[in-house]
C-alpha cells in the first residue's frame, strides 16, 4: 500500500487548523473573544499560512531566505492585527 501524498497530508492539516479556528472563534458569537482568544485564532492562521507557503506554493524547495522573509511577513501581519485588536479591546484608543 502506498503512503499518503504530502499535499493530501497538508490538506488534512489545513482542514484541522480551520476547524480549530472555527471552534475557538465560535466563542465570539456568544461573547467577546478577548485578546488571548484572538491571539489563538491568529496563531492558527499563521500556521495555515505557513503550511500553504511551504507545500502549495513549493516554498520548501526555495532558499532559506525566502522562507524566513515570507514567514516574517506573516508574523508581522498577525502582530499588527493583534496590536490593533488589543488597542481597541483594552481601551488604548479613544473613540470620537
Amino acid at each position: 500500500m502506498r503512503g499518503i501524498n504530502r499535499l493530501t497530508l497538508a490538506w488534512v492539516v489545513l482542514l484541522a487548523l480551520s476547524v480549530t479556528a472555527l471552534v475557538v472563534g465560535g466563542a465570539a458569537s456568544q461573547e467577546s473573544l478577548g485578546v488571548a482568544g484572538t491571539a489563538g485564532v491568529l496563531l492558527t492562521a499563521l500556521f495555515k499560512g505557513r503550511e500553504i507557503l511551504l507545500h502549495y506554493l513549493e516554498l520548501k524547495h526555495a532558499g532559506r531566505v525566502w522562507r524566513v522573509v515570507l514567514t516574517a511577513y506573516l508574523l508581522l501581519i498577525a502582530a499588527l492585527v493583534l496590536l490593533a485588536y488589543a488597542a481597541e479591546h483594552l481601551g488604548w484608543t479613544t473613540s470620537r
